[in-house]
């Protein structure tokens, strides 16, 4: 039970810390931006075939990355590029992580890169400040970022805008494709497609192979950007050859900086296994410390399936067989059971009888055959262990008689006792498995009482003549023999014991015929007749009536005798004290009382 409670409470424990990460992870990188242009269909130049599919891409792997604002533009003019990169500014400004993608046309022109709207018209390279947007615009709006400012730019194409003859002379140097820049803030990464001087290629799929290695590797959760950006350098030399190698320019700290987290499942050591067995195992040990048929049935009413309730079937099947295998002499064990008992009330009588020194009660009355296993262990026991170890000895005995206990157990313990401190509640579990109770526990210390009436009762023929037969009837039960042997019982003092047989073979109480001093007994044991329930009625109670109320007492003390042996079978000293409180059944009351008392410390 306590494996189970700790396997439990950490799979509570992972949980919750699981949870916490996965909350706390977005807030670890913080509020995201980004701000996609892809250029394709150009007023003044040819159309590009993959700059559209290749914005759509990242905008869409941005989007699942979780990216608070995604800004995606196709073809857009100067005006709308500008109004573009100013709003973009606004949502940077209380962002950790910005990021710009743009692809389409781009030159260089006095050592400054632009990046060409779709309606630019450079009729000279005057023009380009008026037609195109400067690359330092863009890493300016990127620049309220606290963690990361990022820019990628698919823009290293051959540029029709300055072909010879399409444009007067430029005064300023002018090239066809984008320059390398080191970005003059920190915390800034500009990715070209290709190094600088070089050109990049559309590909011959949807994408070109720079956007779709960056779709590949650049949104991986917890991987650093500048290892992605290596991954994606990798692909690219390989997908072309190694003649398009994508360069990055600028530099970040020493700290881990990813687009997106890592899955919070890998912070969270795996939670124990809980085994889906468990419960049928810690039930079947306790079935199996009991070794009750009772306990095993009620183990296969909560399992009714699996190897542990293959394992219980196979366990009360050897129960059932047992006393097929090998029954027991009736006689041999009425008899071993009443000299017990009259030995125990022997040695109590002694016990509280004065003498200047403890006189050790003789052992009980044993059969030659059974002598040489049984009278060694009490002498040798006797000898060898001192007083306290005597009775931390019979103190594991007893607690485990308390877990499954027959009477003839219980019996042959109290024979063997070393420890008279016990000796008490031994006396008191046997009268609660049904045992005649002993007068000389009630005796005054002073002077040995007079043999009480159980003694008599043990000695008188007729009950011994009827406790043989009582035995014999319960290893071979059957309901004709037990109603003809309730009608010719001798020893009322059976009779509770005698109607409980009938009962638990399906049988009906038999009403014995009662004569006035029974039915005052009866009235005192609980069950009153119809003439004391009902004061100032006349006449005697019809048979119907009798026999109505006898059967409402043997039903009530049938299903509280079942409740008893399910207290024995798991004692509870809880379940005992409410039993005894509640019962109504007379004839169970002692022994109700006598297993509270055994349970006492």
């Amino acid at each position: 039970m306590n494996t189970l409670l700790r396997h439990a409470a950490g799979l509570v424990c992972a949980l919750v810390v699981a949870a916490h990460c996965a909350h706390a992870a977005p807030s670890a990188i913080g509020r995201r931006v980004a701000l996609i242009i892809g250029n394709a269909k150009y007023e003044h130049a040819d159309v590009l075939a993959n700059t559209v599919n290749d914005a759509d891409a990242i905008a869409a792997l941005l989007t699942k990355a979780g990216f608070e604002v995604v800004d995606e533009r196709r073809n857009v003019g100067v005006v709308e590029f500008k109004r573009a990169v100013r709003e973009f500014m606004m949502s940077a400004n209380n962002a950790d992580i910005a990021v710009v993608y743009y692809s389409g046309h781009g030159i260089e022109v006095g050592g400054i890169n632009y990046l060409i709207p779709v309606d630019a018209k450079l009729a000279s390279d005057y023009d380009i400040d008026d037609e195109a947007i400067s690359l330092d615009r863009l890493t300016l709006a990127t620049q309220p970022a606290k963690r990361l400012r990022l820019i990628i730019l698919d823009a290293c194409r051959d540029n029709p805008f300055l072909r010879s003859g399409d444009h007067p002379a430029a005064t300023r140097g002018v090239a066809n494709r984008l320059m390398g820049v080191q970005p003059t803030g920190t915390d800034t990464l500009i990715a070209y497609a290709a190094k600088a001087g070089s050109s990049s290629f559309d590909g011959i799929g949807p994408n070109s192979p720079f956007t779709t290695a960056l779709v590949k590797y650049l949104a991986e959760p917890g991987v650093d950007i500048r290892i992605a950006l290596g991954k994606v350098r990798d692909d690219v030399l390989a997908a072309t050859g190694n003649q398009q190698e994508p360069f990055v320019y600028g530099s970040l700290g020493g700290d881990n900086v990813s687009l997106v987290p890592a899955p919070a499942a890998a912070a969270v050591e795996a939670a124990p296994a809980v085994d889906p067995n468990a419960a049928a195992a810690l039930d079947y040990e306790l079935a199996e410390r009991v070794g009750a048929r009772q306990a095993w049935e009620s183990f296969l009413t909560v399992h009714k399936s699996g190897f542990y309730a293959e394992l219980a079937r196979a366990q009360l099947a050897k129960l059932t067989a047992a006393p097929l295998a090998k029954p027991p002499d009736p006689d041999k064990a009425a008899k071993e059971q009443a000299d017990r008992v009259a030995e125990l009330q022997r040695q109590e009588k002694e016990r509280r009888a004065p003498s200047p020194a403890p006189v050790p009660a003789p052992p009980p009355a044993i059969k030659p055959e059974r002598e040489a296993a049984v009278q060694p262990r009490a002498d040798i026991t006797s000898a060898r262990l001192a007083p306290d170890q005597a009775c931390k000895r019979d103190e594991a005995r007893l607690a485990r008689l308390r877990v499954d206990a027959s009477l003839e157990q219980v019996s042959q313990f109290a024979s063997e006792l070393g420890c008279e401190d016990l000796r008490p509640q031994v006396q008191r579990l046997m009268e609660s498995l049904g045992a005649k109770p002993v007068a000389a526990l009630q005796a005054p210390a002073a002077a040995p009482s007079p043999p009480s009436e159980a003694v008599a009762r043990v000695e008188e023929p007729p009950c011994k003549r009827d406790e043989a037969r009582l035995a014999r009837l319960r290893v071979d039960p059957s309901l004709g023999q037990a109603t003809q042997f309730a009608r010719e019982l001798a020893c009322e003092e059976l009779r509770p014991q005698v109607q409980r047989l009938i009962e638990s073979l399906g049988g009906e109480p038999v009403v014995a015929d009662r004569s006035a001093s029974d039915a005052a007994a009866s009235q005192s044991r609980g069950f009153a007749s119809d003439s004391a329930a009902a004061p100032g009625k006349t006449g005697e109670p019809t048979s119907g009536e009798a026999g109505a109320a006898a059967l409402d007492a043997a039903q009530i003390c049938k299903r509280e005798s079942e409740e008893l042996a399910r207290i024995r079978a798991h004692l509870e000293r809880e379940s005992a004290i409410r039993f005894a409180k509640n019962v109504k059944c007379e004839d169970l009351r002692p022994q109700a009382a006598r297993l509270l008392e055994s349970l006492a410390d």
